[in-house]
């Protein structure tokens, strides 16, 4: 059963985290060419498309891997398939009207100049392109089709790394063609994922589908804006206190520690479809606490290693005016991470179907993260921004962890977790303090590594018999 949840992380997982690797990608490039202040420009922009986004999808896609294996009969699972796809082709084409309609508004309110309206209206083409390429990949992993999921996820990333090269390093456009690569990248990529599910959609919508959709969507809506608010926020919050360029810097070190947000989009990927497959076998409880340890062990590791290096990354990846993002990036990197582990704890919410405990969990994060960013960025700077998101995420994290417990026990280890915890902060808080020689960051990491090696090759004994066991039943 592990085994089988390591796998399709590897499968699925990858291919994600390969798609999802476009902005890091680019990061070595777009330093050389954009300025911290025209970073922050694209970033701020990118921020707004991605809020407003969510307003296109309202979440049905988590919906529908709610119902994909409860419903049996595929011609019904064509139906509730197809009502979702309409619903978010039409809302997301809304969110494209609000846009170009407020578009100078916008770009006056957020850079004090209209100049930036064009760009903004096309950016927002991507979202309805977006939001279905989003729909059609949680099929297609929902089918076990993961050769087809990867190559879906390769034509993207090679279609909008081709053209944001060409239009912004040969073509010499900006800004402009930042966005025109990624709608043109999303405009194929989204045609040909509806072409191979054609037989899997139909032109059916129902009511009665879109309402039982929406019940487990709506009560979860609250904490994706609460997940929006503690990732952006702090955006609009900074253009009152920094300038663009800080907001640049802040953009640049959230790119590079993003590969852990790439790592917890891999796992959850992986996760949730095994989550719900294996929810009826009589040793779940046992499967998830044993899945939670490992994954908690394996991810502070990686963020104490890359926390160390943090500089010797942003030396590698961009020029010398970003450098000052260094102080950065271990801490955004320590708060991903604690959301890689809430996918393993905060299961009661998701078994129970009390979904609004998980809205109430991401909004206590979200104004944790909200009041520290009005408390600490006035008077500590940039810095202050990621030590906000830090505490937020811990509040949304032990908040989800004790609820999901008392609604559903499953026992998770917490002395472990404490102990993680604390050398990690160590690690991360000791490298912002003190500039640590190269050499003895190597040694550490290389112990660090020794200690994974002995850890996990203990974990492939317990995978083994536990696939067996799955066999035997």
């Amino acid at each position: 059963m592990l085994k089988d949840l390591f796998k399709s992380t590897i499968l699925y997982g990858l291919a994600s985290t390969i798609g999802s690797f476009v902005g890091l990608f680019l990061v070595p490039i777009y330093t050389r060419i954009f300025t911290p202040e025209q970073y922050g420009i694209i970033d701020l922009i990118q921020t707004v498309t991605a809020i407003i986004a969510i307003f296109g999808m309202l979440l049905l896609e988590s919906a529908t891997q709610r119902y994909y294996y409860e419903v049996k009969d595929d011609d019904e699972r064509r139906k509730y398939l197809s009502t979702a796809l309409w619903t978010i082709c039409t809302l997301s084409l809304v969110c494209v009207l609000i846009i170009i309609i407020i578009s100078k508004e916008l770009s006056l309110l957020l850079f004090s100049d209209v100049q930036y309206y064009k760009i903004l209206i096309l950016a927002s083409i991507k979202i309805p392109l977006f939001n279905i390429f989003a729909l059609c990949t949680i099929i297609i992993r929902y089918m076990k089709k993961p050769t087809v999921f990867a190559l879906f996820i390769l034509i993207q990333i090679l279609t909008i790394i081709t053209l944001s090269i060409w239009l912004v390093v040969y073509k010499n456009i900006g800004i402009m063609g930042v966005f025109y690569g990624q709608v043109i990248g999303y405009f194929v990529v989204a045609s040909l994922i509806i072409y191979f599910l054609r037989k899997t959609f139909s032109f059916y919508w129902h009511h009665n589908i879109i309402k039982k959709l929406l019940a487990f969507s709506l009560p979860v809506m609250p904490a994706q804006i609460g997940v929006l608010g503690s990732t952006y926020a702090n955006r609009f919050i900074m253009l009152g206190y920094l300038s663009l360029s800080d907001i640049g810097l802040y953009t640049i070190a959230l790119k590079i520690s993003s590969v852990f947000l790439l790592i917890q989009g891999a796992f959850a990927n992986a996760w949730y479809p095994f989550f719900y497959e294996n929810l009826k076998n009589k040793e779940h409880k046992e499967i998830y606490k044993k899945v939670t340890t490992y994954i908690t062990i394996l991810v502070f590791i990686l963020v104490s290693v890359f926390s160390l290096f943090s500089k010797e990354l942003l030396v590698l990846l961009t020029t010398e005016k970003y450098y000052a993002a260094a102080p950065l990036i271990g801490i955004l990197a320590f708060s991903h991470c604690l959301i890689i582990i809430s996918n393993t704890v905060n299961l009661g919410t998701l078994i129970t179907k009390k979904t609004i405990y998980g809205t109430y969990a991401y909004l206590s994060g979200m104004i944790f993260n909200v009041l520290f960013l009005f408390l600490l960025v006035p008077g500590i700077g940039i810095i202050g921004v990621p030590i906000s998101i830090f505490i937020g995420n811990v509040i949304f994290l032990l908040f989800a962890w004790i609820v999901s417990e008392k609604l559903y026990y499953i026992g998770f280890n917490k002395k472990l977790f404490i102990l993680m915890f604390i050398l990690t902060l160590v690690v991360v808080g000791g490298n912002i303090l003190a500039e640590i020689d190269i050499i003895y960051k190597t040694v550490f990491s290389f112990f660090l590594f020794l200690f994974i090696l002995f850890y996990f090759r203990n974990f492939i004994k317990i995978i083994v018999p536990l696939s067996l066991l799955k066999k035997s039943e």
